[in-house]
């Protein structure tokens, strides 16, 4: 068998050419169709290609090893299952990243499971009582030298019913 010559360069243009997007990032190019992000081919961006990791999904042909989800995770790959396998010739492994664009872009959108997260509250026990409005005005401090004036408006009473029905409010939660 001879010795596989594909470079980046003819990989990115079978991506090009199936119309993915491609996005460059650190270490690898990043390839996508019609923004979906479930599913993608990663190409690693040494000049001689030496990776090629399809995410998300996968095509079982030749040129193309299978990655289990616990090789993937040993392997700390995420979602790949996936790889091109760089010891064939070179037209299969050109064929197989073609099949793969092609996988990719008819893929099925994977259903996501969305769980809902209760908001987390800091109920904090008051260290002393009485702490609201309320009831300072039902429990007064006893005050010695001065007069206390307790008479209250009615709308400083609508006011600390208002703020009673927040306490009790919060309370519940």
């Amino acid at each position: 068998m001879s010795e596989n010559t594909v470079t980046r360069d003819d990989l990115l243009a079978v991506v090009n050419t199936a119309g993915l997007t491609v996005v460059e990032q650190s270490a690898y190019f990043k390839c996508t169709f019609d923004g979906r992000k479930d599913v993608r081919i990663y190409i690693a961006k040494s000049n001689k290609a030496a990776r090629v990791d399809l995410s998300g999904f996968t095509v079982k042909r030749d040129g193309i090893t299978q990655i289990s989800r616990d090789e993937a995770k040993e392997q700390r790959l995420g979602a790949v299952q996936g790889q091109l396998d760089f010891s064939v010739d070179n037209e299969t492994v050109l064929d197989a990243l073609t099949k793969a664009c092609e996988a990719l872009k008819v893929a099925p959108a994977k259903e996501k499971t969305v769980t809902a997260r209760t908001p987390k509250v800091k109920v904090e026990e008051p260290d002393t009582a009485p702490t609201s409005d309320l009831e300072t005005l039902m429990n007064p401090e006893p005050v010695e030298d001065e007069a206390v004036d307790l008479t209250v408006t009615k709308e400083e009473r609508r006011a600390l019913i208002k703020k009673a029905a927040e306490v009790a409010a919060l309370a519940v939660i």
